[in-house]
């Protein structure tokens, strides 16, 4: 089977490097957090379809609460929001049908959270992912 679309995987973790295409994750997966200033990483993890290769594909991190609404942190007057473009190039030798790993990783340092329920939302092309927790 070819792969067409691109894959998408979210992460929480207290923390995370990248070292020769690899993730190394360090307390991963966690969908609880106490309230208050947080420090974690959020790891996305893309594998991209060889279509999607040599061109720049935008992407979009954002923080929503639980009623759907951008998430802005007490005190702040921005709502937790990123936005980039992307470019995985093809390797001469691949083939179609093949695909690439896009490892990104977004640390955060003192965010502060609010007692709740919130999602991240990583939208890669027209392609979504979504990864929900809660601060207690």
């Amino acid at each position: 089977m070819t792969a067409i679309e691109p894959t998408i995987l979210l992460i929480t973790a207290d923390a995370a490097t990248v070292s020769d295409g690899k993730i190394n994750i360090l307390g991963g997966g966690w969908t609880r957090i106490t309230s208050g200033p947080a420090n974690f990483t959020l790891v996305v993890r893309i594998d991209i379809p060889w279509t999607l290769t040599n061109q720049q594909i935008p992407w979009s991190l954002a923080l929503v609460d639980q009623d759907g609404r951008s998430y802005i942190p007490d005190g702040g007057d921005s709502p937790v929001e990123l936005a980039g473009e992307l470019q995985v190039e093809r390797t001469d030798n691949s083939e179609f049908g093949s695909s690439f790993e896009a490892p990104m990783l977004f640390p955060f340092v003192g965010l502060p959270l609010r007692p709740g329920t919130y999602e991240w939302v990583f939208t890669f092309a027209d392609f979504q992912a979504k990864y929900g927790f809660q601060a207690h």
